[in-house]
């Protein structure tokens, strides 16, 4: 969304929409994320019969 200025007459002024003086921390952020991720599936076939085995891993680490 733009960001509007509208300014009233004798009331003040109304700020909508996203820029740096309006909604918006313009802060200096020290932040670093790491993910990881492991992600493996298996299939094994027997005669008429299918095995299915999966497994879905993730760490997510924020230091702030």
């Amino acid at each position: 969304m733009p960001y509007f200025d509208i300014q009233d007459a004798g009331v003040g002024d109304d700020k909508l929409g996203y820029g740096l003086g309006v909604n918006q921390c313009n802060c200096p952020l020290d932040q670093s994320e790491r993910q990881i991720q492991f992600v493996d599936n298996v299939t094994k076939i027997h005669g008429n019969h299918s095995f299915k085995f999966g497994v879905d891993l993730r760490l997510s680490l924020i230091h702030i």
